[in-house]
């Protein structure tokens, strides 16, 4: 559809995830195109880098997204979030993107609506209040499944 009304380098970059119990574990078929790989924060504090990536939409016609199935325990947190975040600067420390991985495991055992608002303040404290870009975060914390 984006090609067809030919809007002259325009794109869009998504996720979209299926959710589903099974055996007690939440699974996610995630599906990205054009966004940052999403990472998963494991209720025992690891982080873990997930791939991401895929085409964005609407710029070439055979365009894949990257897909994935993730199986989550309760507890896990997995955080999807846009290139705004990532590339959020501070001119002295880099890129917040280069130190996500330890802020958020800074978080680790937290809600989701907690993890989002910590990684947020973190965020904004290392660039200084100067947004760039757009950031979203989008935080989801498994919980226990139905019946238990």
């Amino acid at each position: 559809m984006l090609l067809g009304e030919n809007l002259s380098g325009e794109f869009v970059t998504a996720h979209v995830a299926s959710l589903s119990w099974d055996e007690g574990k939440l699974v996610i078929e995630l599906g990205s195109a054009g966004q940052p790989a999403p990472v998963l924060l494991t209720a025992d504090g690891q982080v873990r880098q997930l791939r991401g990536g895929g085409q964005p939409l609407g710029i070439f016609p055979d365009a894949e997204p990257a897909a994935q199935r993730l199986e989550m325990e309760p507890g896990d947190t997995l955080l999807l979030y846009s290139d705004g975040v990532a590339d959020a600067r501070n001119p002295e420390a880099g890129y917040f993107g280069d130190r996500l991985a330890d802020e958020l495991a800074s978080l680790a055992g937290e809600s989701a609506a907690e993890v989002a608002a910590g990684l947020r303040r973190q965020l904004l404290e290392f660039c200084d209040d100067q947004v760039r870009d757009d950031m979203t975060l989008v935080v989801l914390r498994a919980g226990e499944p139905p019946g238990y």
